[in-house]
């Protein structure tokens, strides 16, 4: 199970896989990712920001407004 809650807790069970759609917006405008920018998934635990638990990089590959982010068994 993989679940990100309106609070922005992360619920996920190990050995899950999961895929989620990042974009941002700038002065009300979408952001456009470009080539070569790594966009960085980083979980911590909880109120503890120095301590990580999971963490996914994903390097953009075309210009684009919104970046999937695959995490695989192997990253869980």
């Amino acid at each position: 199970m993989f679940r990100i809650n309106e609070d922005l807790t992360i619920e996920c069970t190990r050995g899950d896989a999961a895929t989620f759609t990042v974009g941002v917006t700038l002065g009300g405008a979408p952001y456009v990712f470009r080539v070569g920018e790594v966009v960085r998934f980083t979980v911590c635990t909880k109120k503890d920001y120095s301590d990580v638990v999971l963490q996914k990089d994903v390097t953009v590959t075309e210009a684009t407004e919104a970046v999937e982010v695959t995490l695989e068994k192997e990253d869980t």
